[in-house]
């Protein structure tokens, strides 16, 4: 099975994107207002950049699981096994982040939400508040599969690529900061807080970093047949 360099380059384009997106999910809650009530999630949902935040939530795990995809090809040649199970891992990731925020957009944000906001009387105000005041234990839960999968498959990929020199030593690096961090994500995600100011300062830092040099890293690779032996 040969792989040609411009399946890899448009891997890393998706990486190069990624980063914005990262970003994007990291800073952009500074311009909407944070929520406490029900009433101020209804009243947020309808603010500019809450919504293209929440297509940004829906739009960047596609981003990420491309690249992990040209990832995890290019390091089957040097260890199959993690590659590949990291990639399902990777997959189990980003469909269940698809899928939240498919949930987030369609069901809270374009039916519940204006229902809610437009009802007509306390009754039916009442009936669509059950589930909005619902949905955020389904979203926590598919937070925590989303959380678990994303810290295996980046340590399956850290592993992978340990043994690589150069750039691909690098790689590996940053998938292991970012398994690091996760350990601090899958604390949150069953309701542990273990969060530090140092891991709210990392963050910003290595996830866009490291997707980045994932990136050059993709856009540095040639055809590759995974029938022959060749490593790069």
């Amino acid at each position: 099975m040969r792989f040609s360099r411009t399946f890899f380059r448009a891997a890393a384009v998706c990486s190069f994107v990624s980063v914005v997106t990262t970003l994007c999910l990291i800073f952009l809650h500074h311009f909407f207002p944070s929520t406490q009530t029900l009433e101020a999630r209804v009243a947020r949902d309808s603010h500019p950049v809450y919504a293209a935040y929440l297509w940004i939530y829906f739009a960047h795990p596609f981003f990420v699981l491309t690249a992990a995809l040209a990832a995890g090809v290019k390091l089957i040649p040097r260890a199959a096994g993690a590659a590949l199970t990291g990639f399902m891992f990777f997959f189990v990731w980003g469909f269940s982040e698809m899928l939240q925020q498919a949930l987030t957009l369609v069901a809270r944000h374009q039916t519940w939400s204006p229902a809610y906001a437009g009802a007509a009387n306390d009754a039916s105000r009442a009936a669509v508040a059950t589930y909005l005041n619902g949905f955020g234990a389904v979203w926590d839960s598919l937070y925590a599969l989303i959380v678990v999968a994303f810290m295996i498959a980046n340590i399956l990929y850290a592993l992978a690529s340990w043994r690589g020199a150069g750039l691909t030593r690098s790689v590996s690096w940053g998938y292991w900061a970012a398994s690091f961090l996760s350990i601090f994500t899958v604390a949150s995600g069953f309701g542990w807080d273990l969060e530090t100011q140092v891991v709210s300062w990392l963050y910003p830092l290595i996830q866009p970093a490291a997707r980045a040099l994932i990136g050059v890293w993709l856009w540095r690779t040639g055809p590759l047949d995974l029938c022959s032996d060749q490593h790069s």
